[in-house]
């Protein structure tokens, strides 16, 4: 359970948007202005990106409620509560974690595939990490890498989700966890 418990306190901190030790309704509001306020000349250059953020602000919320809040949105929660959020949903069903994990990882995912191609690139990517907070660049570039982009540079948003549901639900260690040595080697 520490391999998982790891990679929870690892999740906590992506979420954990202001860095105050708590994962509150402003850490959901933060991440959603930035992520739809970012980049103005993407909006005048792409009209339809900036429509599809607007409609995706509503999504953004919705994820925030259901899969950090579990429905209640007013709740604050620290680092051990959020990690037992987890530890509860994965004894209480292995299953039924691990396909709540799919939803909300669909759900972020789709959010943040800002031209609807079904697949991110790495300035995506970068747009929601940095969104949530997260300025080093090359810790977000590690990351992204580690899904093994092919040539284009474009990860299908499959892949991507199966990655990050490996990564909160597999309790086993593989030979190689690449989201988590992604993480790991480039901590600030």
């Amino acid at each position: 359970m520490d391999y998982l418990v790891t990679k929870w306190r690892i999740y906590f901190g992506l979420v954990d948007v202001n860095r105050d030790g708590k994962v509150t309704c402003v850490d959901a509001e933060i991440s959603r202005d930035r992520f739809i306020n970012q980049d103005v000349k993407a909006k005048r250059a792409f009209p339809h990106w900036y429509v599809n953020a607007k409609r995706g602000q509503f999504a953004f919320n919705q994820w925030w409620d259901r899969c950090v809040f579990q429905n209640d949105p007013d709740r604050e929660l620290t680092e051990s509560e959020f990690v037992q959020n987890f530890v509860d949903g994965y004894n209480k069903s292995k299953k039924a974690f691990k396909e709540g994990n799919q939803r909300c990882f669909n759900m972020i995912f789709k959010i943040i595939d800002i031209n609807k191609d079904s697949s991110i690139n790495l300035k995506e990517y970068i747009k929601v990490f940095n969104a949530f907070g997260h300025d080093n660049n090359e810790m977000i570039k590690a990351v992204f890498e580690a899904h093994d982009p092919p040539t284009s540079g474009l990860v299908p948003l499959d892949d991507i989700v199966s990655a990050w549901v490996r990564f909160v639900t597999e309790k086993n260690r593989p030979c190689s966890d690449d989201l988590l040595e992604a993480f790991m080697a480039n901590q600030k």
